[in-house]
């Protein structure tokens, strides 16, 4: 007797291993890239033996690295070179000692609560300007040492630039011979902007060189020293670059096609345009860095900027419209889990098969986080994140909204957003998720969320406004009462509270005006929160003070409302230092890991060093299960060493 025996063949999909948080949100190994400008070295910011972020340079010819700054206990923030051989300047946070540097230095300002920015270098000229608000915090003025310009100064109005215009017109720089001034313009023929050109008098006699076809001008690329315009970008869904003179086409399309799937990024040049450093960005692979020698019209491959990752499968993240319940269409992206199955077009609904064919429709729903962007006049960008990593290799799709009041998009997007602070730009968070819903990317019970500054009012609006259409939420440095939040900018933003007053829709000196911001902070309706909540604050945050979060932690107790709420004594209203950032994400995975039931890689308090305070641990020693019976509602629970050459 014979038997036929069939095997039938089954496959055990591959998960992408977790990766852990120290890889993702440890010291970057190479940012701040920039080409010296006689093309000789390039240089970079990146942690040193003792963690702290300082500067290096490298040789182009030969890639002999060295330090050239000492710092011991704060991060460099950015550099500069400057129009003298050998001398860079630098800028950090003056929160903490700075310590002796083996090389000579020249410090500008380092008074506490004097801001520094550099207004002009053209690193060409020997001196550079410098903006120091220290007769006024107020008003950061420009001055170099020898003081140009005080707060009693005669100033002459050059322009008046309407109001509508304010989120695009600015000026870029002044040509070779400084008697015209490029601008990004804005008026009534255009809702996106255009790079003009004008006699600095005469406005009126202006050119226009380029004008915006689908999302507002981001990079502008002039050569260094004749102030040609060359390239430019738009960013809807991704960068696209676009050639504005015949001598770099030829240069852009050799780029281009070198990483056809990349969106080419020109980072920086030297002043004769020979040497320049490019990347690529896409959301799947951190950046690749190439050195490019245009006489050559050849690109070497330098390094990635975070190799530590590259084993590693990570997310898409991709770009989509959607159109809001009154008919605005508004920009988003989402990011699902890199092993996620995904629906095949032919099997979806015909209206679908679009956002099929992008990939974005997972065959089974899945746990979302809502991140919300802050600002709120900024934008969420097309290419890879840590955070947007982390999240999808934790089991999380991700959806950023650029909710109207988000810049990119036109002048109109923009101000759809003043007055709208708690209503329609809420209403836009709450449409994205019942677009996802609609298409099989979530469920309504599955859904946190989370974001910073104005995305942290926003978690807080989301948990007090509609609680019931998010499984809990994470606030960081987000006001809670917009009244308090008026009476407290910074003073280097008073020159823009009328702008402030005009985002929020009304002012603080009316009582019709203050009353709609009180409807609008979520501080006065802290006894309507019913979803586990965690709170993170900076101590030192000049533009959302620690009394924003403490006022609405003393609600919540008030009102026997659980919440967690960790203060930083040394960061501000970003927090900069990595052992911070990895506690509040290893806090914050912990959070959601109990919410949502996604991934978890194990996390104690103490872990990381940094210095959190723990100022209510609802959800820290226990989880967002056991604490459930305090709310009315429930939370679903889902399970070379170099030698020197004579160029250095």
């Amino acid at each position: 007797m014979i038997f036929l025996l069939f095997v039938i063949p089954f496959v055990i999909a591959k998960i992408t291993p977790i990766i852990p948080r120290d890889l993702l949100f440890s010291n970057i190994k190479y940012s701040a890239l920039s080409v010296s400008p006689n093309g000789r070295l390039f240089g970079y910011i990146a942690p040193d033996d003792n963690d702290v972020k300082n500067v290096f340079v490298v040789c182009v010819s030969c890639k002999y690295k060295r330090q050239v700054t000492y710092e011991k206990t704060r991060d460099i923030l950015e550099y500069s070179w400057t129009g003298v051989p050998d001398i860079i300047v630098y800028m950090q946070d003056n929160n903490g000692a700075v310590m002796s540097n083996p090389h000579e230095r020249t410090v500008i300002s380092d008074r506490v609560g004097v801001r520094a920015v550099i207004i002009g270098n053209n690193m060409r000229d020997t001196r550079i300007l410098v903006g120091l608000n220290d007769e006024d915090p107020a008003l950061s003025e420009r001055a170099n040492l020898s003081a140009l310009t005080t707060e009693s100064s005669n100033w002459e109005q050059h322009i008046h630039i309407q109001a509508d215009d304010t989120s695009i017109t600015s000026p870029i720089t002044f040509d070779k011979c400084n008697d015209h001034m490029f601008w990004l313009w804005s008026d009534e023929t255009t809702d996106l902007g255009k790079v003009v050109m004008f006699p600095f008098d005469y406005p009126e006699q202006k050119v226009v060189l380029y004008t915006a076809t689908r999302a507002q001008i981001e990079d502008i690329i002039f050569h260094p020293t004749d102030k040609t315009l060359l390239a430019l970008t738009e960013v809807y869904h991704q960068p696209e670059i676009f050639a504005t003179n015949n001598t770099i086409v030829d240069d852009l399309q050799y780029l281009v096609n070198l990483r056809p799937h990349g969106s080419l990024d020109i980072m920086s040049t030297s002043l004769d345009m020979s040497t320049w450093l490019v990347t690529y960005i896409s959301s799947d692979k951190p950046y690749e860095i190439f050195l490019y020698r245009k006489w050559m019209r050849k690109a070497e491959y330098l390094f990635n900027i975070r190799p530590e990752l590259l084993s590693y499968k990570l997310n898409r993240q991709i770009g989509f419209n959607f159109k809001a319940r009154d008919d605005v269409v508004i920009q988003a992206y989402i990011s699902l889990p890199p092993d996620v199955a995904l629906q095949r077009p032919e099997d979806v609904p015909i209206a679908d098969r679009g956002y099929a064919e992008l990939g974005m429709i997972p065959r089974k729903p899945q746990k979302l986080v809502v991140y919300v962007h802050g600002g709120p006049t900024y934008r969420d960008y097309y290419g890879f994140s840590s955070a947007n990593a982390w999240l999808t290799n934790r089991g999380y799709a991700v959806l950023q909204v650029n909710f109207r009041g988000s810049s990119g998009f036109g002048k109109r997007l923009v101000r759809a957003g003043d007055g709208e602070w708690g209503r329609k730009m809420h209403y836009d968070i709450l449409d994205s998720i019942e677009f996802a819903v609609a298409k099989g990317i979530t469920n309504r019970s599955t859904v946190a969320i989370m974001g910073g500054s104005y995305g942290g009012y926003e978690t807080l609006v989301a948990l007090t406004f509609t609680p019931d259409r998010f499984a809990c939420g994470i606030d960081i440095v987000g006001p809670s009462n917009l009244i308090t939040t008026l009476q407290t900018i910074p003073p280097y933003w008073k020159g823009f509270y009328k702008e402030f007053v005009r985002l929020l829709g009304t002012d603080i000196d009316t009582e019709k005006g203050r009353e709609s911001l009180t409807t609008r902070s979520p501080l006065f309706y802290a006894d309507q929160v019913t979803k586990p909540i965690m709170i993170f604050q900076g101590a030192n945050d000049p533009r959302v003070k620690q009394h924003e979060s403490d006022q609405f932690v003393e609600a919540l107790k008030k009102n026997d409302i659980p919440v967690s709420y960790i203060l930083y004594p040394d960061e501000g209203h970003e927090f900069r230092k990595a052992s911070n950032e990895l506690a509040m994400c290893g806090l914050i995975e912990k959070f959601l890991h109990s919410c949502l039931g996604g991934r978890y890689e194990p996390y104690h308090l103490g872990q990381y060093n940094s210095s959190a305070i723990i100022k209510s641990d609802d959800f820290i020693k226990g989880d967002t299960k056991s604490t459930q019976s305090s709310f009315n509602t429930t939370v679903p629970t889902p399970q070379l060493l170099h030698r020197r050459c004579i160029t250095c």
